[in-house]
């Protein structure tokens, strides 16, 4: 009888826990709620052609981690410009000041667990390159999510602003002497009383001194070429005049000029200088003409410097080596790299995909290089050379991709969509003539699922010839 009473108990216990979530929910734990994670950038006030420092500090709540976490800064180009940028002493990482023509972007790849405010994520140097007006620092804090950045709930941004105060103070100062007559309490006699006169020693605020950088852009015929830009690297940009002239005003340094114009068919010789201040500099002289000859459009195509080629963060970015497990969230917020350990020429090539089998993710890895391809021209063909390379066999879904797509991203054609472990350098020419006049991402990636095979794809001495 016993017996059939714990049993029929027991039964009425699961009836009530199927049939009331309420009851089972009030027998856990309830769950806590995350605090929220506070970041901000200093506001400041600069004289004009100065420099300034600028902290950007966190209140981090419950020893919260803040490794893959992306901060990005914008701020208005017309008004400053971002001279250095460095992390925190207790982050590492890498902070990219030309991420976007308007944004800077921190990326925090290990962080020490902290719980605290005013933890200092990084410092920012600008300088104030107008003579008035202001710029809004607004922050947006992301983190990697596969191949999406998504924006992190939770947290409190708190944006700075930049004012710049007006004309620099240079010079001495004009100081009138005052005369001091100081209070005298009386005594017995007559005090004698000798008026106080002098100059206060003033040492007045000057900004840097600047320095310019001039020249004139005209066409093959030696006629002035007006609206070419001129950018100027930390220099600012400007552009040419009417009379096809144009000056930078600068403070002390090195700076790389490039002309640029939205004109198509058209090149500058020399494309680049390079200028050092002091003294100023003049007759920095560009000639803009038509494409007379073949031309290569592609950019760093023996890639052997860190420019021209946007490398996506994805779980398994272009360039990524041997991370280990544990790692792979953190390297969600890594910057890109490139590779030596083959090439076709040169010391270094472009590594997509996975080359260590112990790291097969589900993953995209991929280069990018956005081109402008001429009218009215006879002839674009992209030429490049790709060594194909695949652990365990092949499995039929990771793939080696060559794209070229529009400016929304979208899919034109797929010149190559292979699954091969050649392990050799192989040539691939590509005719774009029909796309001439049109601006394109060239692409090249690799895709893993996670299980099965691993593949990677290496590619050098990309070139995209154009000839009129």
């Amino acid at each position: 009888m016993m017996k059939k009473l714990f049993c029929l108990t027991m039964i009425l216990l699961s009836i009530l826990v199927v049939f009331n979530p309420g009851y089972a929910a009030s027998r856990r734990p309830q769950e806590q709620q995350a605090a929220s994670l506070t970041v901000r950038i200093d506001s400041a006030t600069v004289a004009a052609g100065a420099t300034t420092k600028l902290k950007i500090t966190a209140d981090i709540p419950n020893g919260m981690n803040l490794a893959g976490i992306k901060l990005d800064i914008v701020y208005n180009p017309a008004v400053i410009t971002p001279i250095l940028c460095t992390l925190g002493p207790d982050f590492t990482g890498a902070c990219n000041l030309a991420f976007a023509s308007n944004t800077i972007r921190l990326n925090i790849i290990t962080g020490t667990a902290k719980t605290g405010t005013g933890v200092i994520l990084g410092e920012l140097s600008i300088s104030a390159i107008g003579t008035s007006g202001s710029s809004d620092l607004i922050l947006t804090v992301q983190k990697a999510l596969d191949d999406k950045v998504n924006p992190i709930s939770g947290v409190v941004p708190v944006n700075g602003k930049i004012s710049i105060s007006g004309t620099p103070v240079t010079g001495t100062p004009t100081i009138t002497p005052t005369t001091v007559t100081p209070t005298i309490t009386p005594t017995t006699g007559t005090p004698s009383v000798t008026p106080t006169t002098g100059t206060p020693t003033i040492t007045p605020t000057t900004a840097p001194t600047m320095y310019s950088i001039s020249g004139k852009v005209v066409d093959n015929m030696s006629i002035p070429v007006s609206g070419i830009t001129i950018s100027g690297g930390g220099a600012g940009t400007t552009t040419t005049n009417a009379s096809g002239d144009y000056t930078l005003s600068v403070p002390a340094g090195t700076y790389t000029l490039t002309p640029s114009t939205s004109l198509i068919g058209v090149a500058f010789k020399p494309s680049v200088l390079v200028v050092t201040v002091p003294p100023s500099a003049v007759n920095q002289n560009f000639t803009m003409g038509p494409i007379t000859g073949c031309t290569d459009i592609i950019k760093n195509g023996n890639f052997e410097s860190n420019t021209d080629w946007y490398l996506p963060i994805t779980k398994f970015p272009a360039g990524m080596k041997s991370p280990t497990i544990n790692d792979v969230e953190l390297m969600e917020a890594a910057t890109a790299a490139y590779s030596s350990d083959e090439v076709h020429s040169g010391s270094r090539s472009l590594r997509t995909g996975i080359i260590n089998p112990a790291m097969n993710i589900y993953s995209y890895s991929s280069g990018w290089q956005q081109v402008t391809i001429p009218a009215s021209i006879s002839k674009a063909e992209l030429n490049f050379w790709a060594f194909p390379s695949s652990m365990n066999g092949i499995d039929g879904i990771d793939v080696q991709l060559n794209l070229i797509l529009n400016t929304n991203k979208q899919e034109i054609s797929r010149p190559v969509n292979m699954r091969s472990d050649e392990r050799i350098w192989k040539q691939f020419a590509v005719d774009l003539l029909p796309l001439a006049g049109q601006t394109v991402w060239i692409y090249f990636g690799t895709y893993n699922n996670g299980w099965g095979a691993n593949m990677s794809m290496y590619i050098d001495d990309v070139t995209l010839e154009v000839c009129p």
